[in-house]
């Protein structure tokens, strides 16, 4: 290389432009890191108050209570009652693990089911909806996947019309309505069969549907009852109970309801009265 006698080839002319560029790129560098560990904090802290056993509402430590809900077919099961379990722990948190939540499970893939019953583990439990000391017979263990009673895949539905004549049709649908009044049959038997076992447990028992999700806990709904104060440490009067024996849902005066538009339509009989909606139904245990 050819230079003259007056400046050398790496002189300061040549290098102080090179370090003020390299100052410039390791203080960029040192704020993008700094921004990295800020957004990495975030999601670390983001992370922990997502995990529901990290956090607990007060709301959710009232009575103890059983809750109990059906899950037929595996494309049902996957598409309501994963999000179900999941919206109970997101309300529930930490406070879960003093409840149950049961489902009863009919032709749902086992791999499904064994998933749940990991993930939802300890509170959340699957239970068959054939329960084999029952002698009832029918349900999906006949219609799901298979051939309506006669050997055809269709079903007669009748209707009355206004002149007091009956019309029936075939109705590929009908097999599915079927075979869900056949398990409604089973459920409440199973509900029977599995609070004879374990109602000692628990202050209530919620029997709900499962196309439903959690916002918030019950807590307001049932106190404490004798049933929880295993070591006699309750106040004074915060451990009577509820003092009713069976409560369930009915549309209100204002019929305010997220699934309809107009929910007076759904929420009034022809006559004006209001129907009973009993996606809810609460028992006392005590």
């Amino acid at each position: 290389a050819h230079f003259d006698d007056h400046e050398l080839l790496w002189g300061s002319r040549v290098l102080m432009p090179l370090a003020d560029r390299l100052t410039s790129e390791v203080a960029a560098l040192r704020t993008e890191l700094e921004a990295l560990r800020k957004e990495r904090g975030n999601f670390d802290a983001a992370s922990s108050l997502a995990d529901p056993a990290r956090w607990s509402n007060p709301d959710a430590d009232h009575g103890r209570t059983l809750f109990l809900t059906m899950c037929a077919g595996s494309h049902y099961f996957d598409t309501y009652c994963g999000p179900f379990f999941a919206s109970f722990e997101r309300a529930y948190g930490a406070s879960a693990r003093r409840h149950r939540l049961v489902a009863f499970v009919a032709d749902v893939d086992e791999h499904l089911v064994e998933a749940a019953r990991k993930r939802f583990s300890p509170w959340g439990q699957f239970e068959s909806l054939k329960d084999g000391k029952i002698d009832i017979k029918g349900g999906s263990d006949q219609l799901f996947g298979g051939k309506a009673p006669g050997g055809g895949t269709d079903m007669f539905v009748c209707k009355f019309k206004e002149d007091g004549t009956k019309m029936c049709l075939t109705d590929e649908s009908s097999k599915r309505d079927e075979q869900v009044a056949v398990d409604s049959l089973w459920f409440p038997w199973r509900i029977i069969s599995y609070l004879k076992e374990h109602e000692a447990d628990f202050c209530y028992a919620a029997v709900l549907d499962s196309d439903m999700l959690f916002v918030r806990p019950l807590g307001r709904f049932l106190p404490l009852c004798t049933k929880d104060d295993v070591a006699g440490n309750l106040p004074n009067g915060s451990h009577v109970g509820a003092s009713w024996d069976v409560a369930f849902t009915a549309y209100g005066p204002e019929f305010r309801v997220p699934w309809a538009d107009d929910a007076a339509k759904v929420g009034r009989t022809k006559a004006g009265l209001t129907r009973i909606n009993c996606g809810v139904v609460l028992l006392s245990l005590q």
